[in-house]
């Protein structure tokens, strides 16, 4: 019987690999992982988001020995919305879950969507050693991959965290200006009601005993338990999936760390010919940036960015405009549900690509 986990949140019901499976078709999890594979959903999500991905990595890579492709479940449906940090804190204890019932692990890779993404880069940094360079002491950070993670948070004006959707109404014939004034007046506030502590995380509204925003913190190193610049940074590789269009959500700047001006251009521009409708893009990217906190949401944006930048980014940008539903873009890049994402088929087989086989 494949065991469980129990931490002091919640008793896991039985994984295959990561896959929660019908019961008649329960298998035992890999004996001995070494390298712990972890994805992590987005807002309102569940594990059900990665069923597919999950089967793909594991499929696609089956001859490799020791791998545990897990997918988180501390955060599922409306807890999500108790805030980057409260969904970061179950993850650190889920993870200390997996290590204490898996003994061997050595190594961790993280993939996260969406807000997964940010809850992973905060997990991490509260989990680094920066005396070891590993996470939780004992794991080697390999990869990390975010999918449409708005790495910037969420803003109302021009610029890379804009939110896509504020920009399609302003292109409305007519009233479109009107329109997309009045949603950009409230959308903070709608979010923040609708979304709780996440959703006022999401605008940079958080300003707790003075402290700057959660998401302009995580580009950060505030010491140990906080230290997550250095945590990203440890990871070997780190990789950015974005939307090219589609995304109402997270705009393509926000997910793949550019300024508007630095998108390419589209036209011409062809993909990987084995995985059709993927553009792929590898840069490594680095300026100094200014750490001093500012007020203006504009400009932590722009201070979060010049940070993210210090360190190298590898680049997948996903196109689906020409697919049956070019809106669920969102959903799509993460192949939430076959029937519908199915468009996103060709990005597992990327990220088996992007991801050098871990060392033994």
């Amino acid at each position: 019987m494949a065991p469980t986990v129990t931490t002091a949140a919640a008793e896991y019901e039985q994984l295959q690999d990561g896959v929660l499976l019908a019961a008649e078709e329960r298998a035992p999890a890999p004996a001995d992982p070494r390298h712990l594979f972890c994805m992590v959903h987005g807002l309102f999500g569940s594990r059900a988001n990665w069923k597919v991905i999950a089967e793909e990595l594991r499929d696609a890579m089956r001859e490799e020995e020791g791998i545990l492709f897990y997918i988180s479940e501390v955060n599922e449906f409306k807890k999500t919305y108790e805030g980057i940090d409260g969904c970061g804190e179950r993850l650190v204890e889920e993870i200390h879950g997996l290590m204490a019932q898996y003994p061997l692990l050595e190594e961790i890779s993280i993939l996260g969507h969406s807000m997964g993404g940010l809850i992973a880069r905060y997990a991490m940094g509260r989990l680094y050693d920066a005396e070891t360079g590993r996470i939780a002491g004992r794991l080697l950070p390999v990869h990390f991959i975010g999918m449409a993670c708005p790495h910037l948070g969420c803003d109302t004006a021009p610029g890379p965290a804009q939110v896509p959707m504020l920009k399609w109404m302003e292109a409305w014939p007519v009233v479109g200006p009107a329109v997309a004034g009045a949603v950009s007046s409230v959308a903070a506030s709608f979010t923040r009601a609708s979304f709780k502590r996440s959703g006022e995380q999401f605008f940079l509204g958080d300003r707790e005993a003075g402290a700057p925003p959660l998401i302009w913190r995580l580009a950060r190193d505030e010491g140990p338990g906080a230290a997550f610049l250095p945590a990203l940074a440890a990871f070997q590789t780190r990789t950015a999936y974005a939307n090219t269009d589609g995304d109402h959500l997270v705009g393509w700047a926000n997910a793949s760390l550019r300024r508007l001006e630095e998108l390419p251009e589209l036209d011409g521009v062809s993909g990987k010919e084995e995985y059709p409708g993927v553009r792929y893009r590898s840069a490594a990217l680095g300026s100094a940036y200014d750490a001093a906190l500012h007020a203006d949401r504009t400009e932590l944006v722009e201070d979060t960015l010049r940070a993210l930048r210090t360190l190298s980014w590898r680049r997948v940008d996903a196109g689906f405009a020409h697919s049956a539903l070019p809106l669920l873009a969102h959903q799509h890049i993460q192949v939430q549900r076959l029937w519908v994402n199915g468009a996103g088929i060709p990005l597992p087989s990327t990220l088996c690509t992007l991801l050098p086989r871990p060392s033994s």
